[in-house]
């Protein structure tokens, strides 16, 4: 992928038939991974605070989502799926992680949240972060989306 393709991916809005498709490749991947025998999964959703429509300009929208894009490149491992499923949300699935596991990188995240707002100044990035693991998650995915829909 290159730069620009990368930029877009975070960046350009997401139609409902795609989130809806990313959120299908989430449960897929999840169920993908207990079928290669994966015991410890565990599913991350972050939600970027101020990204919202009524709460960001275009140009802090873009901002926000590119920080995002960097927080979590940057944050996870190189084998965590990362997808975008909503305007202001993402889903991470982690392989191999159980609760403590995401807790960690949760605190991680905000961590490094806190440097980058330091660092780039406004929009400040504020992530809202939880976690989902332990059979059946993909059950317990879809009824964290509708408590939080």
């Amino acid at each position: 992928m290159t730069p620009h393709q990368s930029k877009a991916a975070y960046t350009t809005p997401i139609p409902t038939a795609t989130a809806r498709f990313n959120l299908h490749h989430v449960r897929d991947e999840i169920r993908r991974l207990r079928a290669a025998g994966v015991e410890r999964i565990c599913l991350l959703i972050c939600h970027v605070d101020n990204l919202h429509p009524d709460h960001a300009a275009e140009a802090d929208a873009t901002t926000l989502l590119l920080r995002t894009g960097h927080l979590l490149r940057t944050s996870l491992r190189t084998n965590d799926l990362v997808v975008r499923i909503a305007e202001d949300e993402f889903a991470v699935v982690m392989a191999d992680a159980d609760e403590p596991t995401g807790q960690s990188v949760i605190a991680r995240l905000h961590e490094r949240a806190v440097l980058l707002n330091m660092e780039d100044g406004p929009p400040p990035l504020c992530l809202r972060v939880d976690s989902v693991s332990g059979p059946p998650i993909v059950r317990r995915f879809g009824h964290f989306l509708e408590q939080t829909a």
